[in-house]
């Protein structure tokens, strides 16, 4: 009986190091009779769900590529592990039923594994993966999340879906069956030996445990704060790319790590705990999610201090001057940037000033403000 295992996510639950573990050991599953199908260099298959962010909202396709690879498997039983089917919710239900149509006629046994991590954790994480792109909307972490000054993404109605776990494994199972759906919660203390590569091959039932390995670890508090900044205002990407390798830089540049507010958490998590308990129960799980939130202190650290901003507007400028490919956006910017610096620090205001010029030598507010801060300068 051919098998089909199918790991549709969710994302940042570990997905990264299972993939690269089964990635490593696909000439060893081969040996098994398992393949393991990979579309990148680093065994994820997530590219089979194209997703777009359009003015109307997310538009979501399935690659062809879906159905040519269930066709030409070469082994009696088949490993997929793409994230990004995890988005796909009530919007997308053509899809599922499309998904499944395809899988059940090219197999005899479909299991759909979908690892569940608490909502605040979830999309604390998720946000902070969306730090790491440079073009606004490009990356799917940037479609759901943004890249508002907030650590947690707002609850838009896209937000809100697909964080609706109860909804989307329902709409799943109701296509592929209960009975096929492998439903396991994202938390060290349930995992087998706390850890997602054993709990998966454990779990089902693979003829041999994965390695545990470590991979895509999260982003520093400065980077996240400075590369939302940068995204949301329209930065050119390669302008936001030197900006953040100046920042990484420097000798002064912090390592923290970012630390949400408890009670913003625990706001954040009862939106969800209802529908989660409802699934549970459904699924008839004995595990239910942590509900201590100890881990969080009280109090925020997302906000840019006075000399973390001016180290970004510096690196702003010391980039500006060597990028050639710098947009009229990127002028504003700069200009606003040495608007917000000049009741810190009249100087690099001035330096900031000065390269906004350079790039717009007839820009009426630039030239007055330029001209102010040189009298003030000559003053002080």
């Amino acid at each position: 009986m051919s098998h089909l295992i199918l790991h549709i996510g969710c994302h940042k639950t570990g997905t990264s190091s299972l993939q690269s573990s089964l990635l490593k050991n696909k000439p060893k599953l081969a040996q098994y009779g398992w393949q393991f199908v990979t579309l990148d260099n680093f065994g994820n298959a997530s590219l089979f769900i194209n997703s777009v962010l359009k003015k109307e909202g997310i538009e979501r396709t399935l690659s062809n590529n879906f159905e040519k690879v269930l066709k030409e498997n070469q082994q009696k039983n088949l490993i997929i592990s793409g994230e990004h089917f995890s988005l796909l919710g009530s919007e997308d239900e053509t899809l599922i039923k499309k998904i499944e149509a395809l899988c059940s006629t090219y197999f005899n046994k479909t299991t759909i594994v979908i690892y569940l991590r608490r909502q605040d954790k979830l999309a604390l994480s998720l946000k902070q993966q969306a730090a790491k792109g440079n073009i606004l909307g490009q990356m799917v972490s940037s479609q759901l999340c943004g890249h508002s000054e907030q650590p947690l993404p707002e609850l838009t109605d896209a937000m809100k879906s697909y964080l609706d776990f109860n909804q989307n494994v329902r709409l799943w199972s109701s296509y592929f069956g209960r009975e096929s759906m492998c439903v396991r919660l994202f938390e060290k203390e349930q995992l087998i030996d706390g850890d997602i590569c054993a709990d998966f091959s454990d779990t089902l039932s693979l003829p041999f445990k994965l390695e545990s390995l470590r991979v895509n670890e999260g982003v520093t508090r400065l980077f996240s704060l400075c590369s939302h900044l940068l995204i949301r205002s329209k930065f050119d990407p390669l302008l936001i790319n030197n900006v953040r390798a100046k920042i990484k830089n420097d000798p002064s540049y912090s390592k923290d790590k970012i630390e949400l507010a408890k009670g913003d958490a625990v706001s954040f998590y009862q939106s969800f705990k209802k529908d989660n308990e409802a699934l549970f129960d459904w699924l008839g799980l004995e595990e239910r999610f942590s509900e201590s939130f100890d881990e969080y202190p009280e109090t925020s650290n997302y906000t840019l201090t006075q000399s973390e901003l001016v180290l970004l507007l510096e690196s702003i400028a010391a980039c500006s001057q060597t990028n050639s490919s710098i947009t009229e956006n990127d002028i504003n910017q700069i200009r606003d940037c040495a608007l917000t610096l000049e009741t810190i620090d009249l100087t690099k205001a001035s330096l900031l000033m000065s390269i906004a010029l350079r790039f717009r030598p007839n820009g009426k507010l630039i030239r007055q403000k330029l001209a102010t801060y040189k009298k003030l300068l000559m003053l002080s």
